[in-house]
């Protein structure tokens, strides 16, 4: 248990500095560029080095908490957990730091997630390739329709199906969407005059809906049904 921990604090130690590297490649900016961006501003290279640990040391205790966490009760699977941890986290933070979801993050994460189902869990994984197939195939077509999800939304819906599978994904995306709409309403009445359109960062409630349905999607789905 202890080395599972500690790898869990290295991957939060490491989650922020991470994402400033695949932001920076993405957007292309410079060292300047990101040292005056919100909560990005904290993780200067040269300047600031205090709130750069206090961020790093926030999300390696975050880790090691949701680790103890699969820990305890008693869930299998600790690569697959480790690598959904930390691809749920860094999508949420990318989306909130610039508002999108990088497809360098998105693509190695689902050549990852398909290379760990076939080649290091051999447990009905037709069910969680089917699952993806289905829900990719739905999120593409509500994007397309409704224009509510983004295209780093879709792919990130696509790569937790090959984690969660069906059912738990659509837990997730159930609650991600509630609590997006929980955001939504009072922004509404309390901005209702403004004119422009409000843009809903969509990332950070899946990050919440995901994670929840890894640990309690089942308990939901009993209780549902």
């Amino acid at each position: 248990m202890a080395l599972f921990l500690g790898i869990a604090g290295v991957f939060g130690l490491y989650a922020p500095w991470l994402m400033v590297q695949i932001i920076k490649w993405r957007t292309d900016l410079t060292l300047q560029d990101i040292s005056v961006l919100p909560i990005i501003g904290c993780l200067g290279y040269d300047v600031q080095w205090k709130k750069v640990r206090n961020l790093s040391l926030f999300s390696a205790l975050f880790f090691v908490l949701l680790a103890s966490l699969f820990h305890f009760y008693g869930l299998q699977d600790k690569i697959l957990f480790l690598t959904f941890l930390l691809f749920v986290i860094l999508m949420a933070i990318g989306d909130l730091w610039v508002g999108l979801i990088p497809n360098l993050l998105t693509y190695p994460a689902f050549i990852l997630f398909l290379t760990l189902r076939i080649f290091y869990i051999a447990n009905n994984n037709n069910a969680f390739f089917l699952a993806a197939l289905i829900i990719g195939i739905g999120t593409c077509l509500l994007a397309k329709y409704t224009k509510g999800l983004g295209g780093g939304d879709v792919k990130t819906i696509i790569n937790m199906a090959l984690i969660l599978g069906t059912m738990k994904v659509l837990v997730a995306l159930c609650l991600a969407s509630l609590l997006a709409l929980l955001f939504v309403i009072p922004s509404l009445i309390f901005n209702n005059n403004s004119k422009k359109p409000m843009q809903i960062l969509f990332g950070p409630y899946l990050a919440i809906g995901g994670l929840y349905a890894y640990f309690w999607g089942d308990l939901f789905l009993c209780f549902r049904g």
